[in-house]
């Protein structure tokens, strides 16, 4: 399973590695926040794919809504620009333990099953 997860990383590392992100969110189906450094809770919009949180230091806590009505097999991806302590994701995302730090410059990709209707930390 390791593997598998490793493997689609590295298949879908470089559909990131050189994304832009622009003001028209309808096009790139992303967003980006300036997060205040006390953080904040930030609802996703149903159908983007990528949240570009762009604070310049460590912020204690925030809270990321994924997006309500996900599609079968969509993926999420989410980066910080500065670290945050304690993340938590709603709903809870398998692999992901709520509070945990996601440090300065990281991110994660999600994958979204509606078998199971829940998100998968693949990355």
């Amino acid at each position: 399973m390791r593997f598998l997860k490793s493997l689609v990383f590295i298949l879908l590392l470089p559909l990131f590695a050189n994304a832009q992100v622009t003001t028209n969110v309808a096009d790139v189906l992303a967003q980006e926040y300036p997060v205040a450094a006390t953080g904040s809770t930030i609802t996703v919009a149903s159908g983007n794919t990528w949240l570009n949180l762009t604070q310049s230091g460590t912020i204690a806590t925030q809270t990321v809504n994924l997006p309500s009505s996900p599609a079968g097999g969509q993926l999420f991806y989410c980066s910080t620009k500065g670290q945050i302590t304690q993340l938590t994701l709603s709903p809870t995302a398998q692999g992901w333990a709520n509070g945990a730090t996601l440090g300065a410059g990281q991110g994660f990709i999600l994958l979204y099953s509606p078998t199971t209707s829940t998100w998968t930390r693949i990355s």
